[in-house]
């Protein structure tokens, strides 16, 4: 198949009419219908069904009409890519961000996308989760990244980042003795994160009774956590980004009782509008690469390297 099957495979899902499809495209009848019955061929599928009401996909002509769309948005895509000049584009976009989010992960992205647009200036509002999604909703920002799930409008979208798993971390070994045992350290935030509901819900299936509270509590910033953890102040649950090499901490995943890990979820969040104006959408574009690039296996779970003690033996018996 190349791009002309395409082309036609689109044109006859939209058109249902073969002769409507050739006036338009400017071949002849019997030169679309041999490439519709060479594609059948091919695949040793019947993939159309013509009808009184004009021609009509079959399951796998369906199917074969998805890969089409694709492959013709990606030709789309490379074509924009090497025929347009970054130089052009010029403005200024404003984008939402957790600090953290920002501090690990778009700094980066940023530092890429201005090295290219070099006449885009971005401006960078740093809010929390739950008040980027609240200027999100109420059209303050047209582009954030939000971390947890939410619920949108048919005029918003989402572009799922990655999703990272959440750990205990204990500057000693991890049993649940030790667990049951040391204090835990909880953000303290008025405003409720999506992550609370996942902990407490391992809570729920894990202790008879939530554990102890540390007598130090820390609103927002979970890296002073992970510091009160390796300052002897007990253990606490972060996700996986949170944690670096060089904190010589053990840690652990946790667990649903269906053996699956608890996971958090980044998401990049959009409208339809921004999708449609060209600086934002250029960033949208040069964003969802650059994050697929660079991060698409990269917070997956792996044993600590400086770890002193390798945990993984109790891994399961800590999930129920």
């Amino acid at each position: 198949m190349d791009k002309t099957d395409w082309l036609i495979l689109q044109e006859i899902f939209k058109e249902k009419s073969i002769s409507k499809v050739a006036d338009k495209l400017f071949v002849s009848q019997p030169a679309i219908s041999y490439r519709l019955q060479k594609m059948e061929s091919e695949f040793q599928r019947s993939l159309f069904i013509r009808t009184t009401k004009g021609v009509q996909f079959t399951e796998a002509g369906l199917r074969l009409h998805k890969y089409a769309y694709r492959m013709l948005l990606y030709d789309a895509e490379i074509t924009s890519v090497v025929q347009s000049d970054p130089s052009e584009y010029s403005g200024r976009i404003c984008i939402g961000a957790t600090a953290s989010f920002t501090s690990y992960f778009l700094c980066k992205q940023l530092h890429d996308f201005c090295s290219i647009y070099q006449n885009i200036k971005v401006d960078v509002a740093l809010f929390p989760s739950i008040t980027l999604f609240n200027m999100f909703n109420s059209g303050e920002l047209m582009v954030a990244s939000i971390r947890g799930n939410r619920f949108l409008t048919k005029d918003q979208h989402s572009y799922p980042i990655f999703t990272e798993p959440l750990l205990i971390i204990a500057r000693e070994p991890i049993t649940m003795d030790y667990l049951k045992t040391h204090p835990f350290i909880q953000n303290s935030s008025e405003t409720h994160l999506p992550i609370d509901d996942l902990i407490s819900e391992w809570f729920s299936h894990t202790f008879d009774k939530p554990p102890v509270s540390s007598p130090v509590q820390i609103s927002g910033d979970s890296r002073v956590m992970v510091e009160l953890v390796k300052n002897g102040f007990g253990w606490t649950i972060i996700s996986k980004s949170r944690l670096i090499d060089s904190d010589s901490l053990y840690y652990l995943p946790i667990f649903k009782p269906d053996g699956s890990p608890y996971r958090y979820l980044t998401q990049l969040f959009y409208t339809h509008e921004a999708d449609h104006l060209e600086n934002y959408r250029v960033y949208l574009q040069h964003f969802k690469k650059y994050f697929t690039t660079h991060y698409g296996d990269a917070l997956e779970y792996t044993p600590a390297k400086k770890a002193k003690h390798d945990p993984t033996h109790i891994v399961h018996h800590l999930a129920y």
